[in-house]
């Protein structure tokens, strides 16, 4: 089984190590990006960095890139976009998005995942497989 653990910028080594005692049964892969509030060297599982769209600005300052990302929550309700997540999950079963206390706006890509688990898991294909949904919208076709 392949498991995607999304946390962006609030990637830390206190929360990964509950998944620690799974890889020698799952392969596990974290994703986080550039402006990560915690360090990221002692972590044990996986780590891959991801693009994010608020980098050029926190490249050229980090309080523009904090600004940068302030402007995008109130436009759009968008907070740290992660560039290519959709593709670095397509091959996984699942997508934990390891989130607390945020409305997720990955959901669809994390439903996604979970139809391919089911799908593979019952031994039907994706176009086969009629169920609700994590984000509980009715899925016909996948």
């Amino acid at each position: 089984m392949k498991i995607g653990l999304i946390r962006g910028a609030y990637l830390s080594q206190f929360e990964m190590q509950t998944y620690e005692h799974l890889l020698d049964r799952v392969e596990l892969e974290a994703y986080h990006i550039r402006i990560n509030r915690f360090p990221t060297n002692r972590i044990k599982v996986p780590v891959r960095h991801l693009a994010c769209i608020d980098d050029p600005f926190t490249m050229v300052s980090p309080k523009l890139g904090f600004y940068f990302d302030l402007f995008l929550q109130a436009t759009n309700g968008m907070d740290y976009y992660h560039v290519g997540l959709e593709k670095a999950l397509a091959e996984k079963d699942i997508a934990h998005t390891m989130e607390t206390f945020k409305r997720i706006l990955l959901a669809g890509a994390a439903c996604q995942a979970t139809v391919r688990h089911e799908a593979r898991r019952h031994g039907v294909g994706k176009q086969a497989l009629c169920r609700r949904t994590l984000c509980g919208q009715a899925q016909d076709e996948v």
